[in-house]
């Protein structure tokens, strides 16, 4: 008898955990949320480097709360495994994140060549956030078509305090840190406001 209450709590207890553990990966993106263990999500930083682009695009691991590890991925393979088409493990259920956070077709589509997305603010605008002038096109310079010219940093090469306090928001301590996860999207839904773009250009 003592055997088989033994079995049943044992057996039980794992029925809790596997039960929390499933939880979490279903309300969180499809995210294992297990303390100590790594858990992967998209994420994106304004730090451009030797060799690198204006905006960098990853999968970060991440740890209790600390990002250990990156993954560099080029904008097309960032936007198919965040759209679900193709494998990643920040995204297991291959759903599209940026339709669950109800992000505009222009945000992330501006490349399709059936639509005309050339007013659109997109992924490859977020420079915007860190700079005052696109950097690729300094004064003098003849911009692309399409081309975003203005950006909404109160300085020239980083925003301000109060602007850097704006983004802290959204996970960052400073304006070259990554944003991941949750705060990215809910950074990416908010960037599409026209209010929240006119609080951030004045923040000053």
């Amino acid at each position: 008898m003592k055997l088989k209450f033994e079995i049943g709590y044992t057996i039980s207890v794992i029925a809790i955990c596997f039960g929390m553990v499933f939880y979490n990966f279903t309300k969180n993106n499809n995210q294992l949320e297990i303390p100590g263990f790594v858990e992967y999500h998209f994420a994106f930083n304004i730090n451009p480097a030797h060799n690198s682009r204006l905006i960098n695009y990853a999968v970060v691991g991440v740890r209790d709360g600390n990002i250990i590890s990156k993954k560099p991925l080029e904008l097309k393979t960032f936007l198919l495994q965040a759209m679900g088409k193709q494998t990643s493990a920040a995204n297991f259920g291959n759903i599209d994140l940026f339709a669950e956070y109800n992000l505009s077709d222009c945000f992330y589509k501006y490349d399709s060549i059936s639509d005309d997305y050339s007013e659109c603010f997109t992924l490859e605008d977020l420079w915007t956030l860190r700079y005052s002038r696109n950097p690729i096109c300094p004064v003098g310079c003849i911009p692309a078509p399409g081309m975003k010219i203005d950006g909404w940093s109160q300085g020239k090469f980083h925003p301000s305090w109060p602007q850097i306090q704006i983004l802290q928001k959204y996970g960052v301590i400073q304006d070259s840190d990554f944003f991941y996860g949750e705060n990215m999207f809910k950074l990416f839904q908010d960037v599409e406001k026209p209010e929240w773009i006119d609080t951030y250009k004045n923040a000053f």
